[in-house]
C-alpha cells in the first residue's frame, strides 16, 4: 500500500492538469508577467485586448510564423483599434528580444511564456497555432493564418459592434485541416535535416508526393539525426515540421481515420531512422517532453525515457 499511497501524493503535489482551451470556452483573464514590445512590461489579457483579439502563438524557429508576421500586420492596419494581436511564445526574453530588435519597427507586442502559463492554458498541439477571441474572452475561433481573412475578421467586429448577421464559421484544429491551396516556398537551411523536414511539411499541406519523403526518413541514420538535430530550436523545428506532414499526409489518404481520434493519434506507423513513433508520442513524448495524458489534461512521467 505505501507504494500506492506516494504515488497519490505524488498526484496531488502535481496537481491534474486542466483541458486546454477549445473553440466558445470563455478565457480566464490571465496575467502576463514579462511582455516585450508593449507600453508596459506585464499585463493581463484583458489590458491587451481590442474588439477582436488574435492570440499567434509563435516562435523565432517557427518559418510558417515569422512569414505570418506581414499578415498580421495588414490586418492591423485595416481594423485598427477593433483587432488588437498578440503573439506569446515561451522562448527566453533574451532571444526574443533579440529577433524584435532585428525587425524594428515591429509590430506587435510579444508575451514572454517561459513559465508555459499561456502555452499550458491553450496546449497548442503545433505551430503557428491562432486563438480569435471576442470583448468578453470568449473562443470564437482555433484556427491558422492560412485559413483567417479580413471577411471573416469584418463579421466578427460587426457581430461585437451589435450586428446580428451570423459568422462565419473558421475551421478549428479539432476539425480535419484541409491541405492550404497557397504555401510560400521553403526557406532554404543550412541543416539538411532541417530541410528535409520543412520540405515534407509543404510537400504533405499542399498535396504533393511525399513517398520519397517518408523514405528518407526512415533511411536516416540514428546518430546522425543525434548529432544534427541538437538545439531546443531545431528539435522543435525538426518534430513540429514531422508531425504536421504526417498529420496531412495520413489525412489525405483517408479522412476517415479521424473518426477515430484516439487510434489515429496512437497509431505506431511513423518510422524515424528506423525507431517507430506514433503522433502521440511525437507531441508528448518529444515536443510535450515526456508527458502523459491522464484524464482530460496531462502529467510528467515519473521516469521519462
Amino acid at each position: 500500500m505505501k507504494p500506492v499511497f506516494c504515488l497519490l501524493i505524488f498526484l496531488c503535489q502535481q496537481g491534474f492538469a486542466q483541458q486546454a482551451y477549445k473553440a466558445n470556452d470563455l478565457v480566464k483573464n490571465m496575467y502576463a508577467n514579462r511582455i516585450i514590445n508593449y507600453s508596459t512590461a506585464s499585463a493581463s489579457l484583458k489590458d491587451l485586448q481590442g474588439n477582436i483579439t488574435i492570440i499567434d502563438f509563435f516562435g523565432t524557429w517557427c518559418i510558417p510564423c515569422i512569414k505570418a508576421l506581414p499578415e498580421l500586420k495588414t490586418y492591423k492596419q485595416k481594423f485598427k483599434d477593433d483587432v488588437n494581436v498578440v503573439l506569446i511564445s515561451s522562448e527566453t526574453e533574451a532571444k526574443l528580444t533579440s529577433f524584435v530588435n532585428g525587425r524594428k519597427p515591429f509590430d506587435f507586442p510579444i508575451i514572454v511564456d517561459e513559465d508555459n502559463l499561456f502555452t499550458n492554458a491553450f496546449a497548442p498541439p503545433s505551430y503557428p497555432y491562432t486563438i480569435i477571441l471576442d470583448k468578453s474572452l470568449k473562443i470564437l475561433s482555433i484556427t491558422n493564418m492560412a485559413d483567417l481573412t479580413e471577411d471573416i475578421l469584418s463579421k466578427y467586429i460587426l457581430n461585437q459592434k451589435g450586428n446580428t448577421e451570423p459568422t462565419k464559421t473558421i475551421q478549428t484544429i479539432d476539425t480535419i485541416q484541409k491541405p492550404m491551396i497557397v504555401m510560400p516556398a521553403p526557406i532554404l537551411q543550412e541543416n539538411a535535416l532541417l530541410q528535409l523536414s520543412q520540405d515534407f511539411v509543404y510537400a504533405a499541406k499542399t498535396n504533393e508526393q511525399v513517398a520519397n519523403f517518408i523514405t528518407k526518413l526512415k533511411e536516416v541514420n540514428y546518430d546522425s539525426l543525434l548529432n544534427n538535430v541538437r538545439t531546443d530550436d531545431d528539435k522543435k523545428a525538426f518534430w513540429i515540421n514531422l508531425y504536421n506532414a504526417y498529420t496531412n499526409t495520413s489525412l489525405h489518404q483517408n479522412p476517415e481515420q479521424y473518426k477515430s481520434r484516439n487510434k489515429f493519434f496512437k497509431a505506431k506507423n511513423i518510422n524515424v531512422a528506423g525507431k517507430i513513433f506514433s503522433l502521440d508520442k511525437i507531441e508528448h513524448g518529444i515536443l510535450r517532453r515526456s508527458k502523459i495524458k491522464w484524464s482530460l489534461g496531462y502529467l510528467n512521467k515519473l521516469f521519462p525515457n
